[in-house]
């Protein structure tokens, strides 16, 4: 299993290289400024596969350019009524937070205009703000270049994804089974079922979270993906069973249970069809 699923040692070499050829970038170019691309490629580069990878790097790419619009409106709005400093920021905080976890553009249209304004802030006053947005712009031209070109033509042949996905089947078929162990058991802990279902619960939408952006995978069709729907369903009803079961306690439906651990094989089944696939695969990692 480990073998099969070190995708995260695959990922983390991928990023290192893709961080090395931003270094490499910033000395080529060497303009003022240049050594915001690395800070642009961090901004942008996520993902396991490719199409999932550029399909977010476009949007956070979008959103890093919306958010130097709007810094540069706020930068000289701030020049005029400095006051007004203490009314933007805490909307921009209120944005940024809130905005965590939302569509990809989304939050980086507020951690960027926070960087932005925080360094016009603290800049002497011959500081040219129009010098210092226009090279960040250039960096996040040039550090989505870089994130294309390794993932579309260097990283293609890499998706890693479908490891990802098995490796989160494997933890809620673990999470599942402790839960139904846990409600069938005589003396039970409350508090340990309750904590252990909100991991579970988190996993679920871990899930879900996954299925929605994996959309954009070049080879969502193969194979390794078949199973989302049934997958996902049978977790759902498992998952549901449970907080029957202890809501039942201490008097559990025996049909119910049942029911349960032969949903929880079925799962077993599925994970153990998706992990045969993948070892499978050449060197565990190609689709």
């Amino acid at each position: 299993m480990s073998q099969t699923l070190n995708y995260r040692g695959t990922r983390a070499r991928q990023i290192s290289l893709v961080f090395a050829a931003s270094l490499v970038m910033i000395k080529v170019l060497h303009f003022q400024h240049a050594a915001w691309i690395g800070f642009a490629v961090m901004m942008i580069y996520v993902g396991f596969d490719p199409g999932t990878t550029i399909h977010r790097a476009i949007h956070r790419f979008w959103g890093s350019l919306l958010a130097l619009l709007l810094s540069f409106v706020l930068i000289y709005l701030i020049k005029i009524h400095a006051t007004w400093i203490f009314i933007i920021i805490p909307i921009i905080i209120f944005f940024a937070f809130f905005s965590v976890g939302k569509y990809y553009a989304y939050p980086t249209i507020f951690t960027v205009t926070m960087t932005a304004l925080g360094l016009a802030y603290y800049t002497p006053d011959n500081y040219f703000v129009d010098e210092f947005l226009y090279d960040y712009m250039r960096c996040t031209v040039t550090a989505l270049g870089i994130c294309v070109v390794f993932e579309y033509f260097i990283f293609k042949k890499n998706n890693l994804s479908h490891l990802f996905y098995i490796e989160l089947q494997e933890t809620l078929i673990h999470q599942l089974s402790e839960l139904i162990r846990l409600v069938t058991q005589q003396s039970m802990s409350s508090s340990q079922f309750l904590k252990l279902s909100v991991a579970c619960n988190m996993k679920i939408l871990e899930l879900e979270n996954f299925i929605h952006t994996n959309q954009h995978n070049y080879r969502r069709q193969t194979p390794y993906f078949h199973d989302y729907e049934p997958f996902h369903s049978q977790v759902i009803w498992v998952y549901q069973c449970s907080r029957q079961l202890y809501v039942m306690r201490p008097s559990p439906s025996q049909e119910l249970i049942q029911q349960a651990q032969k949903a929880l094989e079925q799962l077993t089944t599925m994970q153990q069809t998706l992990l045969s696939l993948a070892k499978g695969s050449p060197r565990g990692t190609k689709t």
